[in-house]
C-alpha cells in the first residue's frame, strides 16, 4: 500500500524529515490559499515539488476548491505548469468543469474525486460515480469502510482517506478579513494562529481562514487500515502538522 502524507503546512519541512515518516508521496495545493501550506506561496511549493521529484518520492495536487471565471486561467496555467515542467500526473480535483478540461488537455493525467468533492456532494450513488467514470476520473477518495469497499467494485482506484476533514461551513473568501475585518488586506497568515476562535453567544469556533470549526476527524475502527488494504492500494494520512502525522503514522 502506497502511503501519502498530506499536512495542512509543509514550512520549513526538509525532504529527510519526511522520509522518517516512512510514506512514498505527499500531496501538495491547499484547497483555499497556497500561503496557508507554504509561506511564499505557490512558489515554496513548486521548489518543494522539485524536490520531492529529486527525492523520488511522488506527488499528488490538490486543486482548488472553488474555480471560478476569475481565477479558472490562473488554475490552469498552473496545472500546465505542473504537468509539462515538474510532471505531477495525479490530481485531487473536485471541479466538474475543470475536471473536463483536464481530462481533453491531458489523457494520461490520472484525476481523483477528492473528499472535497464529497463534501460539497454528498450523494454517493451508482449513477454519480458512473457520471464521474464518464468524466475521465480514475480514482476517488473514500473514508467511509462500507463505501471503500463498494467503490473499488466500479473499477476505481480507491484512495482511503485516514484524518477526514469536518467543518461547520465554509467560504470562499478569508473570514479573517471579511468576517473579522482582522486584517486590511494584506495576508499576514493570521489564519496559522490556533488562538483565534469566534464566539456568538453560546457557540465558539475555531476559525483558519476558510472553515470555521474545522477538524481532522481519525477513524475509531481499529482495524480501519486492515480493512482498506483489502480493497485500497493507496492510504491518504491526513494531519494538521508534522507531530501529528508522526503520532497516527
Amino acid at each position: 500500500m502506497i502511503k501519502w502524507l498530506a499536512l495542512e503546512n509543509y514550512d520549513n519541512l526538509e525532504i529527510n524529515t519526511i522520509r522518517k515518516l516512512n510514506v512514498q508521496g505527499v500531496v501538495v495545493g491547499d484547497p483555499f490559499c497556497s500561503y496557508r501550506m507554504f509561506r511564499y506561496g505557490d512558489i515554496d511549493l513548486f521548489d518543494f515539488i522539485k524536490k520531492c521529484n529529486q527525492a523520488g518520492i511522488q506527488v499528488i495536487y490538490q486543486t482548488p476548491v472553488y474555480v471560478t471565471d476569475r481565477n479558472f486561467k490562473y488554475v490552469t496555467n498552473s496545472l500546465e505548469y505542473l504537468y509539462e515542467k515538474l510532471h505531477v500526473r495525479k490530481f485531487l480535483i473536485q471541479d466538474v468543469g475543470l475536471t473536463d478540461w483536464l481530462s481533453k488537455k491531458y489523457i494520461d493525467a490520472e484525476m481523483i474525486w477528492s473528499h472535497w468533492g464529497r463534501n460539497r456532494n454528498s450523494i454517493m450513488n451508482h449513477d454519480f460515480v458512473a457520471f464521474l467514470v464518464d468524466l475521465g476520473v480514475r480514482g476517488i477518495e473514500i473514508s467511509s469502510m462500507e463505501r471503500i469497499r463498494a467503490i473499488s467494485e466500479f473499477g476505481l482506484s480507491v484512495y482511503s482517506v485516514f484524518g477526514n476533514t469536518v467543518y461547520n461551513t465554509l467560504s470562499r473568501d478569508c473570514y479573517n478579513q471579511y468576517m473579522l475585518d482582522y486584517y486590511d488586506g494584506m495576508c499576514n497568515r493570521e489564519c496559522l494562529n490556533k488562538k483565534m476562535i469566534l464566539k456568538s453567544k453560546s457557540i465558539e469556533m475555531t476559525i483558519n481562514g476558510h472553515l470555521l470549526g474545522r477538524k481532522i476527524k481519525y477513524p475509531l475502527e481499529k482495524e480501519f487500515v486492515g480493512f482498506v488494504s483489502q480493497y485500497s492500494e493507496n492510504l491518504m494520512v491526513y494531519a494538521l502538522d508534522y507531530e501529528e502525522a508522526l503520532e497516527y503514522l
